[in-house]
């Protein structure tokens, strides 16, 4: 079932009324958000408190739902599971994976060449990053990068001819016009 038929089905039953005096849908505002769905801020708040007074401050509703009747939502057949049809993630505070594993198998079939690239990039950068280098740095380096530029080695990690380093040194702003040009070149005249 996808996500507005589970909540409808729950919401009934909890016997919770499916829309509120002012004609307003429940299922909507939970599903969607209160302020698409047309509420104000504090008719859903009265509205939460006086029907999920147990849930947890800052926790969504739906959040709430899924954990009471323990199910998640797969993001990418937008059905409504029980969670042993995902498979564990340690790190995740609901403790599985966003897509159940049917969807994950067909998601990284449908996408091998982006997730092989990227896992490869990942790979060549952590190979070209020597040890004892201050990634605190290269990290705040690439979240300072102005709008509309991209992060460039100036020596590429896999040059044609010669390879750098994923140093701070070796790092500088382009525009991305200029970066995709540039590629995986590299210019010493050009420095």
């Amino acid at each position: 079932m996808n996500k507005y038929e589970f909540i409808e089905n729950t919401l009934n039953e909890l016997n919770i009324p499916l829309r509120i005096a002012s004609g307003r849908s429940v299922v909507e505002a939970i599903a969607d958000g209160y302020r698409k769905a047309g509420w104000n801020a504090q008719s859903y708040s009265n509205f939460t408190k006086k029907y999920f007074s147990d849930k947890k401050h800052r926790e969504y509703i739906l959040t709430y739902l899924f954990n009471k009747k323990d199910v998640k939502h797969c993001r990418y057949c937008d059905e409504v599971k029980d969670k042993s049809e995902f498979a564990i993630h340690s790190t995740k505070s609901v403790g599985v994976q966003p897509l159940c594993i049917q969807c994950t198998s067909i998601y990284f079939k449908d996408n091998i060449d982006m997730v092989y690239y990227a896992a490869r990039r990942r790979a060549d950068k952590i190979s070209r990053t020597p040890g004892g280098v201050e990634t605190e740095e290269i990290k705040l380096f690439y979240k300072n990068c102005p709008p509309g530029y991209h992060v460039d080695h100036i020596i590429p990690l896999k040059g044609k001819n010669v390879s750098g380093l994923h140093v701070i040194n070796n790092l500088q702003y382009l525009t991305a016009e200029d970066n995709l040009k540039k590629s995986n070149k590299y210019d010493p005249l050009a420095q």
